[in-house]
């Protein structure tokens, strides 16, 4: 890779240094110097860490498809615990999930 790009007037898009042999990985990404390629933060796709990986979109590649078929996952109803606090508190726990009581 290096002796290719040693004899061009400017590096590939993509590439930086004396020799081209360093990857732009931008915002979403470092550079690995071992094996000089990206290494990509959360949810965004190699090689050069500018695109989602698969399933995921958005500016920040933080939403997702819902890939769930389990009716519990789909309940727009949640879990629902009046908790005695004091005579005149009472204190509603929601969750997603039922508890789980310990004996």
């Amino acid at each position: 890779l290096d002796f290719y790009f040693y004899y061009l007037d400017r590096c590939p898009e993509n590439y930086e240094g004396d020799h081209c042999q360093w990857p732009i990985c931008g915002i979403h990404g470092r550079v690995n110097v071992i094996t000089r390629t990206c290494e990509c933060y959360s949810n965004f796709a190699p090689p050069f860490c500018q695109d989602c990986l698969p399933r995921f979109w958005g500016e920040k590649c933080s939403h997702s498809l819902l890939l769930s078929t389990d009716a519990r996952d789909l309940d727009f109803f949640p879990f629902c615990r009046i908790i005695f606090v004091s005579f005149s508190l009472f204190l509603i726990y929601i969750s997603k999930k039922p508890f789980l009581y310990k004996v």
